[in-house]
């Protein structure tokens, strides 16, 4: 499992595109764009959700045959942009949302669940 950890403004939301894709890049070529681009969407939404001040965690977890993202906040609503929620539908195999009392998680997998052909 791969974690990265920002602060949550606007303008680390390409930090976490970047580091996201890299990690796909060294794992799973095939899947880079689609990591990339769910990474930013999930990611812009928890920024949306919380003041600059709060923190997003950014969790990585990869299989052989795709990967998983989680993206945990503090915000205090359950606000998911429809925009965000497209791209996630469309690229991801899976994907959901909680709310508990330390926030929020959404996440996101892509690529073949772990153990099928």
């Amino acid at each position: 499992m791969y974690e990265a950890t920002i602060p949550a403004r606007p303008e680390m939301v390409e930090t976490i595109q970047a580091w996201a894709r890299n990690l796909a890049l060294a794992a799973h070529l095939d899947l880079a764009d689609a990591v990339q681009q769910v990474a930013a969407a999930l990611t812009e939404d928890a920024v949306r959700r919380n003041q600059p001040t709060a923190t997003v965690t950014v969790q990585m977890t990869l299989w052989e045959t795709g990967l998983r993202l989680e993206v945990r906040d503090p915000g205090e609503n359950d606000q998911v942009e429809s925009e965000g929620v497209a791209v996630v539908s469309r690229l991801a195999r899976a994907f959901g949302t909680s709310k508990n009392r330390t926030g929020h998680l959404a996440w996101a997998e892509i690529g073949r669940e772990p153990n099928t052909p």
